[in-house]
């Protein structure tokens, strides 16, 4: 298994011991006419919310932005707020894990500039402020709840 698959794998497994089987599996968006798609690795659905997830395994920020301005262009509207998390798994085991700002300043500046504020929102992990994020949400309940009060 590549190291993808593996963090894919491991991501998978800690979502699904605090929640049962609540993935939803990779979610695929296509234009036919530019002949153009995008995915995300995880999909999770709450009450209020379309939770699409990326597992970065590499040193990746940069193309997270061009999956976040795809994911804006193409996504299809719902009846569900959608929310686009990364957690990033690259460097996790290193005494200097990722910085999972470098990402979000990215990602602000899309949502800002070229987006006018009216971007997917975003929250942005590494594997240990995911790990803090989610020990202490014991349903999926909760986990609607915590979204809602990071994003208002």
């Amino acid at each position: 298994m590549t190291l993808a698959g593996t963090n894919e794998a491991e991501f998978n497994e800690i979502i699904e011991s605090k929640f049962g089987k609540i993935l939803n599996g990779k979610r695929i968006w296509r234009d036919e006419n530019y002949s153009v798609e995008i995915s995300v690795d995880q999909t999770i659905e709450t009450d209020d919310y379309n939770i699409l997830i990326e597992i970065d395994s590499g040193n990746y920020a940069k193309l997270i932005v061009g999956q976040y301005i795809l994911l804006n262009e193409l996504l299809n509207s719902s009846n569900k707020k959608t929310v686009f998390i990364v957690v990033h798994f690259y460097n996790r085991n290193a005494k200097k894990t990722y910085n999972p700002e470098r990402t979000s300043r990215n990602l602000n500046l899309v949502n800002d500039k070229l987006l006018l504020n009216k971007g997917i929102p975003f929250l942005i992990f590494n594997y240990n402020t995911f790990i803090d994020f989610i020990n202490p949400i014991n349903s999926i309940s909760e986990l609607n709840h915590k979204i809602n009060d990071i994003l208002i």
